[in-house]
């Protein structure tokens, strides 16, 4: 077994463990002294996950013979999952709930419609370069707008008569910089921040309105 453990600020210290295999079989949390999280691990031959216990609390996993996760359940809560001939996922049913997701697929392998219990079907429309540009729920549609380098530059959401976009700017590595949304009078703008290595280090958001700003900022 390999043990690692991190000392944080504010008196957090982190201990992972791990068996020979590499898996991760033990996480724990504990901010001055005391153990906050406990998790726990287990692996079937194959090395898949079959078990998590957090703090007590188990959640365990199942398969079939192609690897596909078929269900997971925790105290009483079951989710069950079915797949198509290509090992898509076709179903997910949260038994406890009484609600079902459905999907069909395109052959390219994009997904073509999405069903949820008691709600609109989801239609979805792709350009020839497999990029998604229509999102058809009925209530409401959302169209997708792409660069020539194959990035997303524009969302418009309508709903109800009323539309909402987004835009989006990028650097020249593709990186993205920053996230518009005008709505109902306010201005929403996420900037973000990359050190030299390319690791984005700051999140910025804030709004404007009637030339009032708020700003919050997150690393």
């Amino acid at each position: 077994m390999i043990l690692l453990t991190r000392e944080e600020a504010n008196g957090k210290i982190k201990t992972y463990s791990y068996d020979n295999n590499g898996n991760r079989i033990g996480f724990s949390l504990a901010v001055n002294g005391e153990n906050v999280i406990d998790t726990t691990y287990t692996y079937d031959a194959l090395n898949r996950l079959a078990t998590v216990t957090n703090n007590g609390e188990t959640t365990t996993y199942a398969y079939d013979n192609n690897g596909n996760l078929i269900s997971s359940q925790t105290g009483e809560n079951a989710v069950t999952y079915e797949y198509n001939n290509a090992n898509m996922l076709k179903s997910q049913t949260n038994n406890t709930l009484g609600v079902t997701y459905g999907a069909t697929y395109y052959l390219n392998g994009n997904r073509r419609t999405l069903d949820e219990t008691n709600k609109p079907q989801i239609v979805y429309t792709y350009d020839d370069y497999g990029k998604l540009v229509n999102e058809d729920a009925s209530s409401y549609i959302i169209n997708y707008i792409y660069d020539n380098r194959g990035n997303r530059i524009q969302k418009a959401k309508t709903e109800l008569g009323l539309t909402e976009t987004t835009t989006y700017s990028y650097d020249k590595n593709n990186k993205l910089l920053q996230e518009y949304m005008y709505y109902d009078g306010v201005e929403h703008v996420t900037d973000y921040t990359y050190d030299n290595n390319g690791n984005q280090i700051v999140t910025n958001y804030y709004t404007l309105s009637e030339n009032e700003e708020e700003s919050k900022v997150w690393d």
